[in-house]
């Protein structure tokens, strides 16, 4: 199936989740991605460190829908060959500092003379300016500075992680906006931009309303426990244990307030704390009664009684329930991945739907250097060079 991105080549020169994600949500839209790696270098995430058998979840993850070209950085002639990729590319993705581009001893300047129209899609832990830029990071540390690790967990608890690489994927998806609205104004201006999107500056800016708030208000918030710092603490947008399973109910406001008092058999809660400042100035007494009332029944049964009221409320999924959730599956957000080793496997899908067309697995990640010789024949060398490459070690 063609994506919108059907004809541009990407070079993924990428060393971290961020950049590795974002190269291939670039192939989940048609785009050609082609994955530079150096010869001989085990992948992160491979065997030795997860102990699971090839290829790990990390390379179906991140390296799916790509195409693989293993280099030795050392050879003379890798520069060269480095080159020719990237005059044909329409974007490149790499770190700051630029890893294996700047160990064949291509600089941002040299990029730009011979790729004047492709974008350069940069990562970082920081950001590419102030007294961090260049400093190590990681996902962990970005949630830290970036104040989400302040606003999670319990008020007795030390700030707590979120259970996902939250910094890596927003940051993938931050680069991935800047990536397309440079790829338009190279169009309209014959000229590549390039884009920096850092871990830290992604955790910033996707909680704009949330910064925002604690600035306008001169507060800072303490830890909750229960979620939003601007809603959980006012009224009903709580997860709750049910007899089986749990349900999240999600910021019911007046005119659902006394259906769902109605529902839990505590019809009276809706009279005596009838508007919304009432309900925020006993939210605690609120939801002491409803997880009482709300284990007595199974999470299925009050999905049934939130659906015939029109109040927003869903059962909290584990990895185990979305694999086999029809929603996920009808929308392509859930897919089978037919792999030569590992067999027919679920993995996350795509998460763009184009003409209502999900979108099927991207093909398994490539072996590294699987795809040198067709690679090299598309640029324009001969059976006679290629042999002469792999020859001298330039390729693997």
């Amino acid at each position: 199936m063609s994506g919108p991105l059907t004809g541009w080549r990407v070079l993924d020169l990428a060393e971290t989740q961020q950049g590795l994600l974002a190269a291939k949500l670039l192939a989940e839209m048609g785009a050609d991605v082609v994955k530079v790696e150096r010869a001989g270098e085990e992948r992160r995430g491979a065997p030795v460190d997860l102990e699971e058998s090839a290829p790990s979840s990390w390379e179906i993850a991140f390296d799916a829908g790509k195409r693989s070209i293993a280099i030795d950085p050392g050879s003379a002639r890798a520069t060269d060959l480095v080159l020719d990729l990237v005059r044909r590319a329409d974007v490149v993705v790499a770190p700051l500092g630029l890893g294996l581009l700047s160990e064949l001893g291509l600089d941002k300047e040299r990029l730009r003379a011979e790729a004047p129209r492709a974008v350069l899609a940069v990562t970082s832990p920081y950001g590419a300016l102030g007294p961090l830029a260049g400093a190590p990071g990681a996902d962990i540390t970005a949630q830290a500075l970036g104040g989400v690790m302040w606003k999670t967990g319990d008020p007795d608890d030390p700030p707590m992680p979120a259970g996902v690489a939250l910094a890596e994927g927003v940051g993938a998806l931050y680069l991935l906006i800047g990536t397309l609205a440079a790829a338009i104004g190279a169009e309209r201006e014959g000229r590549g931009r390039r884009v920096d999107v850092s871990l830290y500056g992604s955790q910033i800016g996707m909680q704009s309303w949330e910064i925002d708030s604690e600035w306008l208000l001169g507060r800072v918030t303490e830890r909750l426990a229960v979620g939003h710092p601007d809603v959980s603490d006012r009224r009903i947008c709580h997860a709750f244990e049910t007899a089986e399973g749990w349900l999240q109910l999600a910021g019911v406001l007046r005119a659902r307030w006394p259906q769902l008092c109605e529902m839990i058999g505590e019809p009276e809660m809706s009279e005596r704390w009838s508007d919304e400042a009432a309900q925020a100035e006993h939210i605690d007494e609120i939801i002491a009664t409803f997880g009482e009332n709300l284990r007595r029944r199974p999470v299925a049964d009050w999905l049934e009684e939130i659906e015939r009221r029109d109040i927003l409320g869903v059962r909290v999924q584990d990895d185990a329930d979305i694999a086999s959730d029809p929603q996920a599956r009808e929308n392509g957000y859930v897919v089978e991945m037919e792999h030569p080793q590992r067999g027919a496997v679920s993995v996350a899908g795509s998460p763009f739907i184009y003409d209502r067309e999900p979108r099927m697995a991207l093909a398994p990640p490539p072996v590294p250097g699987a795809d040198a010789d067709a690679l090299l024949r598309e640029i324009g060398y001969t059976p006679g060079a290629i042999s002469a490459l792999r020859a001298e070690g330039v390729v693997a």
